[in-house]
């Protein structure tokens, strides 16, 4: 059991790095005048010929069971797709750090919504956790320019959604009935169809440019799409939404890394004390989440 949940601790630390360093690209991306909505579309398409391709070495193309089309389509258009919209929106009016950070605090919602619909108790450690892991976020903040309202809206709709997105993949069952390779494709399908019907309805989307920035919406395909997707469903399948929530403040440590480095946007004292804050409250969460599997165990 310890080793399972520590493999999960592994696979939802990849993925919130991935998409740390996504985030960075896509603001790199967006920054070039390419919209919300063709990069959605290049994405969405880019990802699936990846996974196509995969399926074709592995000589299993993605089929997906008609049963489960259902729960696909509300946790790919409600989690990943809408999540997706709202932070890249975000990223328009935001710094990329201050989006990311605002869209973490969803670790405390998540345990909240479990403690809530489900009846699960918070054990201390998990709730001093989420308090540091709050405080250090509001550390994270930076300085709000005027305007900048609809960012601080996007930002907040994401954690909803990206809530959402954890719980329905922990309790719908979808993760059991279908593979890894097969769940992304359609995500990345759904992306894309819904990329289309955003960029017709707001008149956004340019397809032209998705073929003069091929290179980086690949990269951004490959690293978000595929592999921090992937590597998320392993997360919870292996330790549950609630760890990979909190371990998820990775994402923002690294997009406020890479975000300094690629878009020369400026690391504070408040910013690298945060950081510190952060790693340090995680390592305490999987500490203790060991000693208590271990003290579970003898006691069996």
């Amino acid at each position: 059991m310890e080793k399972t949940r520590f493999k999960g601790a592994v696979f939802a630390t990849a993925s919130a790095l991935l998409y740390g360093l996504g985030a960075a690209l896509i603001k790199l991306a967006t920054k070039e005048s390419m919209s919300v909505a063709t990069l959605l579309v290049g994405r969405g398409g880019c990802g699936m010929l990846l996974l196509l391709l995969a399926g074709c070495i592995r000589r299993k193309p993605p089929a997906v069971k008609l049963r489960s089309l259902p729960k696909i389509a509300l946790y790919g258009v409600f989690g990943t797709v809408a999540t997706q919209i709202f932070l890249n929106l975000a990223y328009l009016y935001l710094p990329v750090g201050t989006a990311t950070t605002i869209h973490f605090m969803y670790p405390a919602l998540v345990a909240v919504m479990e403690a809530v619909l489900f009846r699960q108790k918070l054990p201390g450690t998990t709730i001093i956790t989420l308090a540091v892991l709050t405080i250090s976020m509001g550390l994270l903040l930076e300085n709000v320019t005027a305007g900048a309202e609809r960012g601080l809206l996007f930002a907040v709709l994401s954690v909803l959604t990206w809530t959402f997105q954890l719980l329905y993949m922990e309790r719908s069952g979808i993760l059991e009935e279908e593979d890894r390779q097969t769940l992304t494709f359609y995500i990345c399908l759904l992306m894309a169809v819904v990329g289309l019907i955003y960029g017709a309805l707001t008149a956004t989307l340019q397809l032209r440019s998705i073929l003069t920035n091929f290179g980086i919406i690949a990269l951004i395909a490959f690293l978000n799409n595929v592999c921090a997707t992937v590597f998320l469903q392993y997360g919870v399948q292996y330790a549950g939404a609630g760890l990979c929530a909190i371990l998820s403040v990775f994402e923002p440590l690294g997009s406020i890394v890479i975000g300094a480095i690629l878009l020369h946007e400026q690391l504070t004292l408040r910013q690298m004390l945060s950081c510190v804050l952060i790693l340090g409250s995680i390592c305490f969460l999987i500490v203790s989440s060991a000693r208590r599997e271990k003290a579970a165990g003898r006691m069996e």
